[in-house]
């Protein structure tokens, strides 16, 4: 499910006040109830489409929200689906509870969710269903996957410990990545065991990434071992400069990384859990004077909401696992202290103000054998879902009308 961030009440009243006026439909658009696109036997109206695009502006989804409503009303009607061949059925209870849960993500509750939502033209149906959809969604795979994934073997955890940073001497790493949708494993492994040198993986990360490294041929700069996600770490541990590693399932597809150097520095480098980042989304024409302001005015990320408000730039503020942030946003963060911001990055042709809010470090004692045994289940098991439904995705029969 889509992560809000920590929005303040009034900004998101004010905010679907804001959204309700510029995406104001006429009578007839609003009350769009016939098919526009069938996903097997499952229906989706005009009228879901309008309420999805409203709703993830109302989250400050970036990108082609008509597009984005359009895929994320695909997932989850292929989720619902699969949940109906399994038999699987939330009570009014479950559901609930899920609102109240995604709500809290905004220190909301469910009915102060539901009035702003309202303010948008958004329904109250259209919450629960894509709350009903995740729920079910994160059943299903609990279902499928976790009993085959349990048995993550002593092997495995070894692997794991041996990449926990020491505390002495540590390393950075300078690399290059290439990302693709998440699903296309056997693209990503035929691109690691056939690209040879910094040239034509530069050239194909042109070609084919996602990532917004991408126009700069996916170099990363120098990043610490420590601030790198666990999985892209272990795909890393063993590799010399040069060498392209296998593919890596990410929080936002699945990549591969070209190892371009090697570094060990002295001081010691203390092991991130978990970052908090917000990231507002720049006209490139002009990004250089509007992220002057943002940086004069913001000396924390809740800053930022009263220096966007009124005007066309989203905030987004994000609290993730680092197992779970995708790879450029981490190395950019590994710059930053609390308060800082860069523009490094850009997405969809606007330059990225992304800014570190809070870092969590380790405690500096070694992980237990059965914590790093339940984060390498839980890395495959986001992996699995993934794969799962890119798989469900091809199986379907998706008619656009």
């Amino acid at each position: 499910m889509i992560t809000t961030g920590r929005r303040p009440l009034a900004l998101l009243a004010a905010a679907a006040l804001a959204l309700a006026a510029a995406l104001s439909p006429g009578p007839a658009a609003a009350q769009d109830f016939s098919p526009r696109i069938l996903v097997d036997e499952a229906v989706i109206t005009g009228w879901e489409l309008d309420q999805r695009q409203r709703f993830l502006a109302l989250l400050g989804v970036p990108g082609d929200l008509a597009r984005e409503a359009e895929n994320s009303l695909i997932d989850d009607r292929l989720r619902q689906l699969a949940a109906r061949r399994a038999g699987l059925k939330l009570t009014p209870a479950q559901i609930r509870a899920g609102m109240e849960e995604f709500a809290a993500r905004a220190n909301l509750s469910a009915d102060e969710l539901i009035a702003i939502l309202a303010q948008a033209g958004i329904a109250e149906t259209t919450f629960r269903d894509f709350v009903d959809a995740g729920l079910l969604w994160r059943e299903l795979v609990r279902a499928r996957f976790v009993p085959r994934l349990q048995g993550a073997g002593d092997a495995d955890v070894d692997r794991a410990l041996a990449l926990e940073v020491p505390r002495g001497p540590v390393q950075r790493v300078l690399l290059s990545e290439i990302l693709l949708p998440g699903g296309r494993n056997a693209e990503a492994a035929r691109l690691a065991a056939t690209l040879r040198g910094e040239a034509a993986f530069a050239a194909a990360a042109r070609e084919r990434s996602l990532a917004p490294s991408a126009a700069n041929g996916g170099r990363i700069d120098w990043t610490p071992a420590a601030y790198l996600p666990p999985q892209v770490a272990q795909a890393l541990a063993g590799l010399t400069p040069g060498q392209v590693s296998q593919p890596v399932n990410t929080a936002t597809g699945v990549a591969i990384y070209l190892l371009r150097g090697l570094e060990t520095i002295a001081t010691p480098t203390p092991r991130v859990t978990s970052v908090e980042y917000a990231t507002v989304l720049l006209p490139a024409a002009a990004a250089a004077a509007e992220a002057a302001r943002l940086r004069a005015g913001a000396r924390t990320c809740d800053d930022l909401w009263r220096l966007t408000q009124g005007g066309p730039d989203r905030v987004a503020v994000e609290r993730r696992l680092l197992s779970n942030t995708p790879v450029e946003i981490a190395a950019e963060l590994a710059r930053l202290d609390p308060g800082e911001a860069s523009t490094r990055l850009s997405r969809g042709g606007a330059v990225v103000f992304l800014m570190l809010c809070d870092r969590r470090l380790d405690s500096g004692l070694p992980p237990s054998r059965e914590a790093v045994r339940e984060q390498v289940i839980l890395q495959r098991l986001e992996g699995s879902a993934r794969i799962w439904l890119a798989e469900l995705r091809a199986a379907a029969n998706i008619r656009r009308r």
